[in-house]
């Protein structure tokens, strides 16, 4: 009787040999990585290493969260990144250091491999492809630190803070149209500490870009309204952008509204409709009703708030006659 073959590896291979990083390389390079990696199995708010720990595995991401920090010489633990996407954790202490410099906790349940980082070495020095993706990933990160360190976000509302983190956690370049879901893996406190700006503020802004239309909050996950992000009043095809304004300038900002935005606006109405009919069905067969009456309230406000926000617009004249109907 034949014995099946049993691959000991065969997780961290499924793994691995999909990732962004290692994906597509040859056998000989791949194979000697996944002999020397392991799954990590993490649950919520446990440990991955701490500032001073030997480096003596890397650590890839692929499902959950995690947050690297270091402690600043006033006790103040300053949240340096937040990850939630496939990648390597802080790829920039892996080769220019012995020891952590930031500790790295999760935040959600997560799913890693850990490769012995003498193989990693060895597997970069022998393949050019793989070095060149090291190279790749360690230029975003050094590119996204010169931002920061430049002040690139000096001057620039937490509107923009806040839509900009919401960018880099959808990743790849949004579509013109449609939607880009994401999700909060961390508190908002956490969040908070690293866009810069206190937990009343994140909630402020979110509820910003929500009146405008550029995107539905939904618990945590938000989903981005990807017309809406068009600055369809420039010339250019461009972001939309939320700068301060200058002393002496007063405009309502409901006015400067881009016609993405707009019809954004009104399809709310149709999404909060809809989503109210449903409250309305499952509290007639008495599912949960405390909840279910707690978000048909916030459904209907969001819907009366739309309302108000599309009848300050100067809409074309049927426009207007259509929006008075909705409230007859």
């Amino acid at each position: 009787m034949n014995a099946r073959t049993i691959d000991p590896c065969r997780a961290q291979r499924e793994l691995l040999s999909h990732s962004q990083l290692l994906a597509g390389l040859p056998e000989k390079i791949l194979e000697p990585l996944i002999l020397a990696s392991r799954v990590v199995h993490l649950a919520s708010n446990q440990p991955l290493f701490k500032a001073g720990d030997p480096i003596r595995e890397a650590y890839m991401l692929f499902s959950g969260s995690v947050q690297r920090s270091v402690l600043l010489p006033s006790g103040e633990n300053k949240i340096i990144s937040l990850l939630q996407t496939e990648q390597m954790i802080s790829p920039g202490e892996l080769f220019s250091a012995n020891s952590y410099g930031s500790s790295c906790t999760t935040m959600a349940k997560s799913l890693l491999v850990a490769i012995e980082i003498r193989a990693l070495q060895k597997a970069i020095q022998g393949n050019s492809e793989l070095s060149y993706r090291i190279i790749t990933a360690l230029a975003r990160q050094q590119c996204a630190t010169e931002f920061d360190v430049t002040g690139f976000h000096h001057g620039l509302t937490g509107t923009q803070r806040l839509l900009d983190y919401l960018l880099e956690l959808a990743g790849e370049r949004l579509e013109l149209a449609g939607e880009t879901s994401v999700q909060f893996n961390a508190s908002k406190r956490v969040i908070a500490a690293r866009i810069g700006m206190s937990p009343e503020s994140l909630s402020r802004n979110l509820r910003e870009l929500s009146e405008l239309g550029v995107i539905v909050v939904d618990g945590r996950n938000v989903h981005i309204q990807n017309a809406a992000l068009q600055d369809t009043l420039s010339d250019a095809k461009q972001r939309l952008k939320f700068r301060r304004k200058r002393k002496g300038i007063v405009q309502h900002r409901i006015e400067l509204l881009p016609p993405g935005s707009v019809v954004n606006m009104a399809g709310r109405l149709r999404v909060l409709s809809q989503r109210m009919a449903v409250a309305w069905g499952v509290l007639f067969h008495d599912i949960d009703p405390g909840r279910t009456r707690i978000r048909l309230r916030q459904f209907e406000s969001v819907f009366n708030r739309c309302l108000g926000q599309l009848h300050k617009l100067p809409l074309a004249q049927d426009a207007q006659a259509y929006l008075a109907s909705i409230e007859t």
